[in-house]
C-alpha cells in the first residue's frame, strides 16, 4: 500500500459514526521545558508520541489510553478534549512558590477509527485546534454552568449534556496556536536529538503519515 493510500479516508480507515454531542476529556503529560503546552517530547527515557499534532492521530504511534480509544469507537464519541497539567507561578507572601493545574489545550474532531489489533483502535480526526496558553479546569465552572471537569478522573472521561458545545465554542472562539504546537514540537525533538542521540528512543525523525504503516501493520 502506498504512503498516499493510508491515510484517511482512505482505507483501512472506516468513518466513525455518532454524535457532536458525545464527548470526552483526555489528559496528556506535557513538557515541562516549553510554555506551551505540548506534549513531553523531552522525557529521555519516555517520550511520549500522542496527542500526535503532527498528523492529528491518536493511538497510531502510541499505546497510549486504549480502553478511552475503544470506548471513543463503541460509543461514537466524535469530540475529544484534551488537557494537561502545567505549573503556575504564585506568591506565598514574599516567596515564589508553583503549583500544579490542569488546562484545558484543544481538541479533536474525530473522523476516523482503525482497529490494528483485536479491541485495539486507532483514532484519527478530520481536524483539531489547540490554544496558547489554554484554560485552567478549575476557573471553567461558572461557565460550563455548575459542571466541574477537574474532578473525578485520572486519564479520561466522559462529557455530557451542554459542556461538550460550550468547550468547543471557548476555543473556537480563541485564536489557533496549533502552529506554534507544531513549532515548539520540532524545536524540542532537535534538542533531543542533540542531547540523547535520538528522539524517541529508536527514532531519529519525528512522525508524519510516512511512518503509519508499519504501526498500522500493513
Amino acid at each position: 500500500m502506498s504512503v498516499q493510500n493510508v491515510r484517511p479516508p482512505n482505507p483501512p480507515w472506516t468513518e466513525l459514526e455518532g454524535s457532536d454531542d458525545r464527548a470526552a476529556l483526555a489528559i496528556y503529560l506535557s513538557d515541562p521545558n516549553t510554555n506551551i503546552p505540548i506534549r513531553d517530547v523531552s522525557n529521555k527515557n519516555d517520550p511520549k508520541a500522542d496527542p500526535n499534532f503532527e498528523t492529528l492521530t491518536f493511538g497510531l504511534f502510541s499505546y497510549c489510553h486504549e480502553q478511552m480509544r475503544k470506548s471513543i469507537v463503541k460509543n461514537g464519541i466524535k469530540l475529544l478534549f484534551f488537557c494537561t497539567q502545567r505549573r503556575e507561578k504564585y506568591l506565598d507572601g514574599d516567596r515564589e512558590k508553583y503549583r500544579a493545574k490542569r488546562v484545558l489545550a484543544g481538541y479533536y474532531k474525530i473522523g476516523w477509527y482503525y482497529e490494528v489489533d483485536s479491541g485495539d483502535f486507532m483514532l484519527a480526526a478530520r481536524s483539531g485546534k489547540f490554544v496558547f496558553p489554554g484554560f485552567p479546569l478549575d476557573s471553567l465552572s461558572t461557565y460550563l454552568h455548575g459542571d466541574k471537569l477537574n474532578t473525578g478522573f485520572y486519564q479520561w472521561k466522559y462529557l455530557h449534556e451542554k459542556t461538550p458545545n460550550l468547550l468547543l465554542q471557548l476555543i473556537d472562539d480563541t485564536p489557533d496556536a496549533t502552529r506554534e504546537y507544531l513549532s515548539e514540537i520540532s524545536r524540542l525533538e532537535k534538542k533531543a536529538l542533540v542531547n540523547f542521540d535520538f528522539m524517541y528512543r529508536t527514532r531519529t525523525v519525528g512522525f508524519s503519515w510516512k511512518d503509519a504503516p508499519r504501526p498500522m501493520k500493513l
